[in-house]
């Protein structure tokens, strides 16, 4: 019971930081378009997601954890309350990173080769940052709940 009361603590902070880091990321990444073109910028950013995937999952501690402490005792908690269902999220994680990743990667060279028109210009990507903003922390309310249920550590088998 103490151990879901911590947990219930830390998350409400969890929600601000994810925020200022995503909103941190996201105006260095439109200050790189100030000095790189847009084939640039983007297949480096899915390059750099898919190497964070590959470090993600390396191991047991996740790049969160090791760069900020607030991270780390959370993901503890997480680690204790729900093994099986934590588990099951850094896994999703890895893939989502991947894809995304990959996504991006594709979207630098479909622009490259002129095949798709996705230049700054004719593509408002500052209009995307209230909606990705809310699907990050869609991202993590879905997450604390998904770890408070504990669904996949209730389920009995080996």
């Amino acid at each position: 019971m103490e151990l879901i009361q911590s947990y219930r603590r830390k998350k409400k902070i969890d929600h601000v930081l994810v925020s200022v880091l995503f909103s941190l990321v996201f105006f260095v990444y439109m200050y790189l378009f100030i000095y790189l073109p847009f084939t640039i910028v983007v297949p480096a950013l899915g390059v750099l997601f898919i190497f964070w995937a590959m470090i993600e999952g390396r191991g047991e501690r996740a790049v969160v954890e090791r760069f900020f402490p607030f991270f780390r005792g959370l993901l503890d908690v997480e680690r204790s309350l729900a093994p099986k269902t934590f588990a099951s999220y850094r896994l999703s994680f890895r893939i989502s990173l991947r894809v995304v990743g990959g996504i991006l990667i594709l979207t630098g060279v479909f622009e490259h080769f002129a095949i798709i028109d996705a230049e700054p210009d004719s593509f408002p990507f500052t209009a995307l940052f209230p909606i990705a903003l809310i699907v990050v922390n869609v991202n993590v309310y879905t997450r604390h709940k998904r770890m408070e249920a504990g669904d996949e550590d209730k389920t009995r088998g080996p």
